[in-house]
């Protein structure tokens, strides 16, 4: 059970006393419930002390095994009572809990662009780094602000990536980043560049992030296929990709995770989430990530809103089905690989195939051979593909070459 022992703070109401129940002492009846913290602080940390009545019974041993069964490392089993202290939100005046990102440094690391920003945050998340104190936090900003001017621009992301995929605990401290940048001008760019493919046309540097019902946690920015609206603003630092996952990273199911999803999911669709201490709202999702639980989130400006961008889609208010709505939103972020452009001249609406009642050509259309040997040919195909499967102008199939004659 999670207590306050302050005689000075109330008592907690029942039903927010716990983190989780414990029912007949036994890992599988064991209950999910939400973050009690204020602020939703609990995932930030690393390090709890969790208070336990006397340890004398058979039961009390248990719940001892039960949460080393948890992977929870028990340091100290004589202490006779366990304590839960509440985040004093009071004392945390000068930055509010739900942008901090850096356990209360994020004035001292405001001036770095958002880039480097997002990385050490994906340090800090991960418990990859920890940050001491402030004169830590200037360090690391004055470090990392001389490579902007120089030539060694790239080193920095190569130094933090490697940090983050390190498996030895020695790389969490900032002496170790302190070490790593002071000789970084004698590492080569080799790593970095590493993860970039030879052929990066259809793709681009994507960001992804994993919600946990307690944390939030960045991860390094990796090459992947890009869709229309990426390619369309062009400003890949305001567009994330947010997985909303369990916390150990597997799928999140609705099933015994209602309070999750209503309180946690709910509330970063609603409100969004704050990343570097940069804010994003939700955007939209294709229809492979509704499947996934994953969905796009923007960094919006004063011009350029969410919403801005869903109108630049086409008119669909005559879609009042949210669903289909939705999905036809979602046709643009699809993953899709940019060819050749189409000029109006160059296209003509068709009637379906109807015979009986039925449609024969439902999603199917029929394309040139001119244009299907300029789209082969910007693919650096060696033959000419018969078959395209095509997201155009709000219109999702598969065109096949039509025979002569007929376009």
């Amino acid at each position: 059970r999670l207590t306050h022992d302050d005689p000075g703070v109330d008592d907690i109401e029942e039903e927010n006393m716990f983190l989780w129940e414990i029912n007949n002492i036994n890992p599988k009846n064991m209950k999910r419930t939400i973050d009690p913290t204020k602020g939703s602080v609990l995932g930030r940390y690393n390090c709890y002390r969790i208070v336990l009545s006397p340890i004398e019974s058979e039961d009390d041993h248990k719940i001892i095994k039960c949460i080393r069964q948890y992977g929870l490392k028990i340091l100290n089993e004589k202490i006779s009572h366990m304590v839960y202290e509440e985040v004093d939100t009071d004392k945390t005046a000068d930055h509010n809990l739900l942008k901090d990102w850096s356990n209360g440094y994020d004035k001292e690391l405001s001036d770095l662009p958002f880039s480097l920003r997002y990385m050490l945050h994906s340090l800090v998340s991960c418990f990859g780094l920890t940050i001491e104190n402030a004169e830590s936090a200037r360090k690391i900003c004055e470090i990392l602000q001389k490579f902007r001017s120089s030539n060694h621009h790239h080193i920095p992301h190569q130094i933090l990536r490697y940090i983050f995929f390190s498996r030895n605990i020695m790389v969490r401290s900032t002496k170790f980043l302190f070490d790593k940048l002071e000789k970084a001008k004698a590492i080569s760019g080799s790593y970095f560049h590493s993860i970039m493919p030879e052929n990066v046309s259809d793709r681009c540097l994507t960001r992804s992030v994993l919600i946990t019902p307690t944390r939030i946690c960045p991860q390094p920015p990796e090459y992947d296929a890009t869709n229309r609206i990426l390619r369309q603003f062009n400003d890949l630092d305001r567009f994330v990709r947010v997985h909303f996952v369990e916390e150990e990273f597997g799928k999140l199911f609705s099933v015994g995770n209602e309070d999750v999803i209503e309180t946690r999911v709910r509330s970063i669709m609603h409100n969004g989430i704050y990343i570097a201490g940069t804010h994003f709202v939700f955007l939209a999702y294709s229809n492979s990530q509704l499947r996934q639980n994953s969905c796009w989130f923007y960094n919006e400006t004063s011009s350029k809103t969410a919403e801005y961008i869903r109108e630049s889609l086409g008119n669909l208010k005559k879609i009042k089905t949210v669903g289909k709505h939705a999905a036809r939103i979602g046709q643009a972020f699809s993953a899709t690989t940019d060819t050749v452009d189409i000029p109006q001249h160059r296209q003509r609406i068709i009637p379906d195939v109807e015979r009986n009642g039925y449609i024969f050509s439902d999603g199917v259309g029929m394309i040139s051979k001119k244009i299907a040997e300029d789209i082969s040919r910007y693919l650096g195909l060696k033959t000419i593909v018969s078959a395209f499967q095509i997201r155009f102008g709000g219109a999702k199939g598969v065109v096949s070459v039509a025979p002569d004659g007929i376009l």
